[in-house]
């Protein structure tokens, strides 16, 4: 990763997602960020990293992927110049979630969160992670857990669902976590998009090996099972 040329403002206003930007705006984000060469399949940032920067692709294309626990890479995008990426820090838990990589030869523009934040919005950084986190933060979470479901199979697909729910409207009890909500097996197969009668034998399953206890029409759930189901298998 190499360091290359300034971007000016009349540079970045070109890239069309940043035409509604004013052009103090862009004089700002130009003279803030450092810009960096990067050669086809180079890694830009991996998964879990706490760097503290937010990247913009400036030219050449980024591909955004993650590692599932099979060690398979699970494409979630291509990006095209122009794009904000590695927005994890603009989020409260503050890390990288997903793998970024040069698809092609690239040039990005790599920033401080607050000072993107400030230049963009106007808000201190601490305001608008509270904001965020108040109204995107599950939001945020979802979207997340759907893209770490693509690729991996159904066992693990429902039981991060049912993490999921004990998160939202779990009750802790001797047992383990008691949902309060009641979702059906055609709720939970069509949050994790495979067939009712999967989702039932996968259920059953889980009530053979106490992962899941049944108590009329309640699920008790252990939670430290799940967990070890979505990391292992």
């Amino acid at each position: 990763m190499n360091e290359g040329n300034v971007f000016d403002a009349r540079s970045l206003q070109k890239l069309g997602t940043l035409s509604s930007l004013t052009a103090a705006q862009l004089e700002r984000l130009a003279a803030s960020m450092s810009v960096r060469k990067i050669k086809r399949k180079e890694k830009i940032f991996d998964e879990g990293e706490s760097e503290n920067g937010v990247y913009l692709l400036l030219s050449g294309i980024v591909r955004i992927s993650w590692v599932n626990q099979q060690e398979r890479r699970v494409l979630v995008s291509l990006l095209p110049p122009g794009e904000f990426f590695g927005l994890g820090f603009l989020f409260p838990q503050k890390r990288q979630p997903f793998r970024s990589d040069a698809f092609s030869d690239c040039t990005v523009g790599v920033l401080k969160p607050e000072t993107l934040v400030d230049i963009l919005t106007g808000v201190s950084f601490e305001g608008y992670l509270r904001s965020i986190a108040l109204t995107m933060g599950r939001m945020w979470g979802m979207c997340l857990r759907c893209v770490r479901g693509m690729g991996i199979n159904l066992r693990k697909r429902v039981a991060l669902e049912l993490l999921e729910l004990a998160a939202a409207f779990g009750v802790q009890d001797s047992r383990g976590t008691i949902l309060s909500v009641r979702p059906t097996h055609e709720d939970l197969a069509a949050a994790v998009g495979a067939s009712r009668q999967k989702v039932s034998e996968c259920l059953a399953a889980f009530e053979r090996q106490r992962v899941v206890i049944r108590e009329t029409r309640r699920l008790i759930i252990n939670p430290h099972r799940l967990r070890e189901i979505v990391e292992t298998g």
